[in-house]
């Protein structure tokens, strides 16, 4: 666990990096493992070292130079600066030198193990999980993250939520001690009750677990009334229809064509939307995702569904779970009528994208004020931050 002074020391540091340039002092081995473990070269600005024999060389094709010693050609407020020298001398010496020539934003680049690497330059996400960017996007929306602050019912909730936005604005990692029925999300919080005739709707099925957990919860395949379970990954799909067919007993049924039914559920390889079409995927195994949408007349990709449109009328849904990538918020416009009819429980995963820690409990409200919200974590690291709605 970092030590509460190291962490409000990177906080320091990732809010004078608004506006400023980044600057690594000191050339050697520390400097190529900050550079190769937490910022790519378009990062840095400028590697300073008081070395003459590497000015004018680089390190990635950033330019090593001589520290600016006068401050008539050199705004010294415009520049962090991170000194890379381990050695607790070394990072004195430089400390005092900057200090004298009027460089006050230096910290030492050990704060930077504090900073979540998760998803920092996952593909399908660019640069979003990355302090450059987290703690702007905060801080252009702290209306809306006081709003649906105000959304949670209990003070445990409003503790998660604000050490959840907290963490996320600084990209800091560790969920640790926020944890609690580690691995067990949905089914087992002390806020949801079931009965006898609960209809499921597993959003992001992959291999049906949840599906099936969900069923022993109740205390037995034939406890669960039915479910709907949407899996657009093909290779999932497969994997889903035969443990729903080992589970649930049945030992004969057609999924060739991308539909799978029997008496107890219904598994469609398709993506929920907020309107029906097509899409581009991006597979990540685990984490496959709906990367570009186009109409349904382009053809290709995967299918695109509303929940509305699948759901029969007569089926009343009482629980609905999403884990879709990204694709939370559509896929809930998609199900508006289902939610403001029949008002299942939701549990929606709202970690895939930053802003879903306050548009997906503005999202619900909108569409049904009567919610009410509770929040959990299920991993000690940054995956299933599960946000909860129920009726009471």
């Amino acid at each position: 666990m970092k030590s509460f002074g190291l962490i409000e020391q990177y906080k320091n540091y990732v809010r004078d990096l608004t506006g400023r340039k980044l600057v690594l002092f000191g050339g050697g081995a520390e400097c190529f493992s900050v550079i190769n473990n937490y910022y790519r070269a378009g990062e840095v600005y400028e590697i300073w070292d008081s070395n003459p024999n590497k000015w004018g060389k680089s390190i990635y094709s950033i330019p090593i130079k001589q520290p600016p010693c006068d401050l008539s050609t050199c705004d010294a407020e415009k520049y962090v600066v991170l000194i890379t020298p381990q050695d607790a001398n070394a990072f004195i010496q430089i400390c005092d030198f900057l200090h004298q020539n009027g460089f006050y934003h230096v910290y030492p680049s050990g704060i930077l193990t504090c900073a979540d690497t998760t998803w920092r330059y996952r593909p399908d996400y660019g640069r979003k999980f990355h302090e450059f960017d987290t703690y702007t996007l905060f801080c252009e929306n702290e209306d809306k993250i006081r709003y649906a602050r105000g959304l949670f019912v209990e003070e445990k909730s409003v503790y998660i939520y604000d050490q959840l936005v907290e963490k996320a604005k600084y990209n800091i990692g560790g969920y640790k001690e926020l944890c609690e029925n580690l691995y067990g999300q949905y089914f087992y919080e002390d806020f949801l009750t079931f009965g006898k005739e609960e209809v499921f709707v597993d959003a992001g099925a992959f291999h049906g677990e949840d599906t099936i957990k969900f069923a022993k919860a109740l205390g037995g395949a034939e406890n669960l009334k039915r479910s709907y379970l949407f899996e657009p990954d093909e290779v999932n799909y497969g994997e889903c229809a035969k443990e729903l067919c080992k589970f649930f007993s049945i030992y004969q049924l057609d999924f060739d064509n991308g539909i799978a039914e029997c008496e107890k559920f219904t598994l469609l390889r398709r993506g929920l939307y907020d309107k029906p079409g097509c899409s581009s995927f991006a597979s990540y195994s685990e984490s496959s995702a709906i990367s570009k949408v186009y109409g349904v007349e382009k053809g290709g990709g995967i299918s695109l569904v509303r929940l509305d449109d699948v759901i029969p009328e007569w089926e009343k849904v009482t629980y609905i779970k999403m884990d879709i990538e990204g694709s939370e918020i559509p896929a809930l416009e998609g199900a508006r009528n289902i939610i403001t009819k029949h008002k299942p429980k939701l549990a929606i995963c709202s970690y895939h994208m930053l802003d879903d820690l306050w548009n997906i409990p503005m999202k619900i409200h909108e569409i049904c004020p009567d919610y009410k919200f509770y929040i959990r974590c299920h991993t000690p690291v940054l995956y299933d931050k599960v946000l909860y709605a129920v009726m009471e």
